[in-house]
């Protein structure tokens, strides 16, 4: 696995590297801050940190086979955060039932790393919070 790059500082970019990383199994950390707060609600959680993040992909990922994420849309928003939208496609781990989301997520990147991500099932609900939707 390649390492990701640390060198991107435009928060966009960097939150499209982290995308780029967990769709081609290399590591995001280096663009993840060590304190990160990972809000997903959908799940019932909030991780802290590198650990919390991996714990939550292990949960997550774990109920999947063959799992893929793919960077649908990315864009900044007029406070400096970033609202990425993206799909998540496999099937069910066990029952084999296909599984196709279209999630979305803000992002919030200082320094040219992720401090605090924050999943949303409905594009509208994000959309809101980063005041681009009514």
């Amino acid at each position: 696995m390649e390492a990701a790059r640390t060198t991107l500082t435009e928060p966009v970019d960097v939150v499209r590297e982290i995308f780029r990383c967990f769709a081609e199994g290399d590591d995001p950390f280096p663009l993840i801050d060590e304190n990160v707060v990972w809000n997903v609600p959908m799940v019932e959680g909030t991780y802290l940190g590198h650990r919390g993040v991996g714990e939550f992909f292990r949960h997550w990922i774990g109920t999947w086979d063959d799992y893929r994420i793919t960077l649908e849309q990315i864009m900044p928003t007029p406070d400096g955060r970033v609202l990425a939208m993206f799909c998540e496609q496999g099937s069910g781990r066990g029952s084999g039932v296909p599984v196709h989301l279209h999630p979305a997520s803000v992002w919030e990147v200082r320094g040219g790393k992720a401090i605090s991500y924050h999943g949303y099932i409905d594009h509208g609900d994000a959309l809101r919070e980063v005041g681009l939707g009514s």
